[in-house]
């Protein structure tokens, strides 16, 4: 792919998918944050919302979890989606703000999925048998984890040579080619 306007197309519809099609490759980006005790933290997320006029994407947590904490303290993170078809990698930089118990987020929030928010003991608990983790779900440990997209970089591998380009809130998301 030669052209930038393209490019950015092309992985907004790659997001956009994720959003209907449980098989599409960017319904589980990887969420990289800051360790709370130094080095990156990463982890395999589910891709709740993508705007692409808002240049923002929303996944959901426990607010209970490693992550949310995290996030908390450094709101910047990463996101990381590959899509081995296209031969093509997404590295979302995003600005993370937190809301939680927001009641219409709840709602839409599928019945057998809510156990992921709440539960008895809170998440990274050490157990010593599977079974002694309880499910409890509750809004106040749902946690809407709005992105706010910083940077976009793409880099496509199928290309020969390779393509990796570079879009920027900061310039007004003019892309740039970059080299691979």
């Amino acid at each position: 792919m030669t052209d930038l306007a393209r490019l950015w197309d092309t992985a907004w519809g790659l997001l956009e998918a994720a959003l209907s099609d449980r098989a599409a490759p960017a319904r589980l980006p990887v969420l990289a944050t800051a360790g709370l005790e130094g080095g990156a933290s990463a982890r395999v997320v589910v891709l709740r919302g993508a705007d692409r006029a808002a240049r923002r994407l929303e996944i959901h947590a426990d607010a209970a979890s490693l992550k949310a904490a995290e996030l908390a303290r450094d709101p910047a993170a990463t996101l990381l989606v590959w899509d081995p078809a296209r031969q093509m990698q997404l590295r979302l930089q995003v600005r993370v703000g937190l809301l939680a118990g927001d009641p219409g987020r709840w709602q839409a929030v599928p019945e057998l999925a809510r156990a992921a928010y709440g539960g008895t003991p809170p998440p990274g608990t050490p157990l010593a048998d599977p079974a002694d983790w309880h499910a409890d779900p509750v809004i106040t440990r749902h946690l809407a984890l709005i992105c706010d997209l910083q940077a976009l970089e793409i880099l496509h591998l199928e290309a020969q040579p390779h393509r990796r380009a570079l879009f920027r809130a900061e310039t007004g998301w003019q892309g740039g080619w970059i080299a691979p």
